[in-house]
């Protein structure tokens, strides 16, 4: 695979997180988007993963590579909501850490919930969990892709 593919695959899911969080204020998209947009992401990243596949044996270092912009995200985003205090925080940072599993938001807010003793409250606590929840949804559906397109490519060269 070439660098810049794998570069601009390993980069894709900011720029849909990102997008995502700008459509999702059109009032008519919103709806749409908030229970569609989920399934659809996930079935990119399993492909993604099985794109992966192909050029790499290896599943752990598939997985990491693939996730790097996740990972980095994710150290972004404690870097910026956990270390720095709210006057130092650079909003562009902020926003941009949070685009690798935004379309899954519906899925880990729910995930975030969980830990809170009041349900109907959120705190920093609940977004911290439904981040660490979308990496991990994240690499497991990315997982899923390659070792899906790796059994199937073993199936078919029998």
């Amino acid at each position: 695979m070439k660098k810049s593919k794998a570069v601009l695959l390993i980069l894709s899911p900011i720029v849909i997180g990102i997008l995502f969080n700008c459509l999702i204020i059109v009032p008519w998209l919103s709806t749409i988007l908030m229970y569609v947009g989920p399934i659809f992401f996930m079935i990119y990243w399993g492909m993604v993963g099985g794109i992966f596949s192909e050029y790499m044996k290896n599943s752990f270092k598939a997985t990491l590579l693939a996730n790097l912009s996740g990972i980095i995200s994710l150290a972004i985003y404690i870097w910026q909501f956990v270390v720095v205090s709210d006057d130092k925080r650079s909003m562009i940072l902020a926003v941009l850490c949070q685009g690798f599993s935004a379309p899954l938001s519906i899925l880990t807010a729910r995930i975030g919930v969980l830990v809170e003793n009041n349900p109907n409250e959120i705190t920093m606590t609940t977004v911290l969990i439904a981040e660490i929840a979308g990496f991990l949804i994240m690499m497991t559906i990315f997982l899923i892709g390659f070792s899906m397109k790796k059994k199937q490519k073993e199936v078919f060269d029998i």
